[in-house]
């Protein structure tokens, strides 16, 4: 379940507003026809939705909007079209390429055939306009204390 369901409503809306925008954008997985009103909004897998829309905002609900490409420089530039930047994943066979990717998409995460897996000594948070800074290992360390150069003469 979301948080409440007047946030699931507007999940609901973001869903049917990004399907009403482009005509040839569908529903792969669950979507607007299964929500029952309730605070749970049904997973949802759209294709073909307006991506400069999707990909500038949030509306954290359990919404994948997927988007295809046909060449890595593609992938990239739609990858970093957004203002924000917490995660992504990248679903694909050819490692080297994999690599190029992961360099050069602007996010703080990113997970390659897998999702959410993580070690909590590894850095989490996002670039751009997502998350509040870094958490996750030495990040952690420096969120609860607070360095301070003490000098004293002990003679």
């Amino acid at each position: 379940p979301l948080v409440s369901r007047e946030h699931a409503w507007r999940v609901h809306n973001f869903v049917l507003w990004s399907l009403h925008a482009n005509p040839a954008a569908r529903v792969l997985l669950g979507g607007p026809e299964k929500y029952d009103g309730t605070a749970c909004y049904p997973i949802t897998i759209l294709e073909g939705v307006d991506h400069d829309f999707v990909a500038n905002k949030e509306f954290f609900g359990p919404v994948v909007s997927l988007h295809k490409f046909s060449s890595e420089e593609e992938c990239i530039g739609l990858a970093n079209a957004s203002c924000y930047g917490l995660a992504g994943s990248l679903w694909i066979q050819d490692f080297a390429v994999a690599h190029r990717l992961a360099r050069d998409i602007d996010t703080g995460m990113l997970w390659v055939n897998t999702w959410m897996e993580r070690d909590l000594n590894t850095p989490f948070g996002g670039v751009k306009q997502s998350g509040m800074g870094r958490e996750g290992g030495d990040y952690s360390m420096s969120f609860y204390t607070k360095d301070k150069d003490v000098t004293m003469n002990l003679t």
